[in-house]
Formats: structure tokens, sequence, C-alpha cells
């Protein structure tokens, strides 16, 4: 394994009209790892620290701002709609800058129901799935959000996280103190019985929000979620990469069932339920675990 510090490069990328911010660390002689980030995260939201240690078991790692977010260009829903298919595209588009015929690939959250549909539709793209925090079905989760009284399979988010969401609509913060503990206390909510990390949580937001160019990329993320349902749901069956989901057993938005319901779906897939882990990361104390984790799904494969 390296120790040296692993060489750092920021990018931005052109794709027909669109620009992805990519950064990338380790040497491009290594395995490649590509992250997707979930709804509304930015891509630093896999913490530079998280990204150097991932490239330093001799990985070539890869983050990017999802198109509605950070540096990456921001779009008019009304006026061009898309979903996360659109968004897989947007990941190949990336991988094609780099020269990568395929990846392992990461993906939380949202970014999980990408990297499922990167799978289904690009397998010879992936060389692995490491699917964490994330769901077969978004729609629990996005009717708790808007109020809507629906009865799915699945479990809704914990009431906790609706009471905080419905806070943050009705509290939008002024200054930038005010959205940096607003980030906090979100962060807070969603983990699970290990703390969150105040100074890391606090490092990101100060970042999120300086780098941050269209704040109602959320909203478009969970329209395009919402319009991509049937997409994600059929992709499980088509994947055969090796796929490993890595689920917070104390997960307050996507409670352990769903980590469950997606190793049911796919063929093959392992199941590890991380204890304390909630649907935050903001916390050192999960670094080696996920990584090691990210790696043995990796080492799977008898090829680099």
């Amino acid at each position: 394994m390296t120790t040296n510090k692993t060489h750092q490069s920021e990018v931005m990328i052109k794709v027909d009209e669109l620009e992805f911010w990519s950064e990338s660390f380790g040497s491009k002689e290594n395995s490649p790892i590509i992250l997707i980030m979930g709804s509304g995260g930015q891509g630093i939201l896999w913490p530079t620290e998280f990204c150097e240690e991932l490239a330093q078991h001799d990985y070539f790692v890869i983050r990017y701002d999802n198109r509605d977010t950070g540096l990456s260009t921001s779009f008019n829903f009304e006026t061009h709609p898309y979903t996360l298919l659109d968004m897989t595209n947007d990941v190949v588009s990336i991988m094609d800058y780099y020269h990568l015929q395929n990846a392992h690939v990461v993906g939380g959250s949202m970014g999980g129901n990408i990297a499922m549909l990167l799978g289904a539709h690009f397998p010879e793209r992936v060389r692995s799935l490491t699917l964490m925090v994330t769901t077969t079905d978004m729609r629990p989760a996005l009717d708790a959000f808007q109020g809507i009284a629906s009865n799915h399979t699945l479990p809704a988010p914990e009431p906790r996280v609706l009471n905080a969401v419905k806070e943050s609509v009705n509290n939008i913060p002024e200054s930038m103190e005010e959205k940096v503990q607003l980030f906090i206390r979100n962060a807070k909510v969603n983990s699970g019985s290990i703390p969150t990390d105040e100074v890391l949580c606090r490092e990101l937001a100060l970042l999120v929000f300086q780098r941050m160019k269209n704040p109602e990329g959320t909203n478009n993320h969970l329209k395009a979620t919402m319009a991509s349902y049937d997409l994600y749901a059929a992709a499980l069956s088509q994947i055969t990469a090796p796929t490993h989901i890595i689920h917070g057993a104390e997960d307050p938005i996507f409670p352990l069932a769903h980590g469950k319901a997606i190793q049911a779906a796919i063929r093959g897939s392992t199941l590890f339920v991380m204890p304390g882990l909630g649907h935050s990361f903001a916390n050192k104390q999960f670094f080696q675990p996920t990584i090691m984790n990210i790696i043995s799904c990796a080492k799977l494969l008898t090829v680099n």
C-alpha cells in the first residue's frame, strides 16, 4: 500500500452543453473507482481525506459534482427535464474523459440508483458495484417528504427526519453561519448512534455553500428521481457485476429493510450492515470500514 500523500487533480469536463467539476486522486495507472453522490450532494461530500485514504490502497479515485450541484451545470427543470438515466450517461461521459473503459462504481443514496442504472445499461463499463445507504424504491421517502399519504411495501423515513425537513422549509437560513448550523443539525438528524463529527461537518458545510451555484438543485434531483422509479426498479434484475451493499443499521431515511430489499433483488449481491451508521458518513470512524468494504467488493474480481 502506498504511504505517500496521493496526487490530486481538479478539472472541468465539457460534454456538449454540460460542464462537470471533477477531481481525481492517485495514479491513473491504478484500478479506477468512481464515487457518485446522492440527491443534492456535491462531490466534495466524499471527503478529501476519505478519497486520499482510498487512493492509498492503489486505486485511482474520482469524485465529481452531479449536474445541478456544486460547480457543475445547473438546469431549469421545467424547460430541461431529465431522469436518473440522463445522470447515468453523465457518469459514462466522465469515464470517457478519463479514458476509462470501466471502473469500480460506488454510489450513495440517489447515487446508488444511478450506479444501479449504470450496472444495468452499461455493464461493460462496470467492474463492481458498491451501493451505500440506498434503496430499491425511493417513493416511500419522496412521498413522505411531500406530505403525501401512501402505502408502500418498504418503510418511510422516521418522524424526526420528516420534522427536520419541514423545519428546513419553514425556516430558510440567511447568514452563512445559519446555513452551516442547519447543515450540521440535519446531519445529526440523519446520523445513527455514532454521533456526527461536527468539525468535519462544518468544514464540508462551508465548502458546500461557497461553491453552490444552484440552491434549487436538490429540488431538481427529487423531480428526476420521481420520474425514474420504473427505470431503476427494472434495472435491478439486469445487474451482473459483483455487487456489495453497505447499509446503516440505524438509517432513518431508508431503514434497514431497504438494504435487505436490494440484496434480495440483485442476484449474488452481499450485504454489510454497519453498526451505528445512519444516513450520514460525516464521521471519520466510518472511513476505514467503508473503504475496506469497497475494496473487498473490488477484489471479488480476478483482474484490476
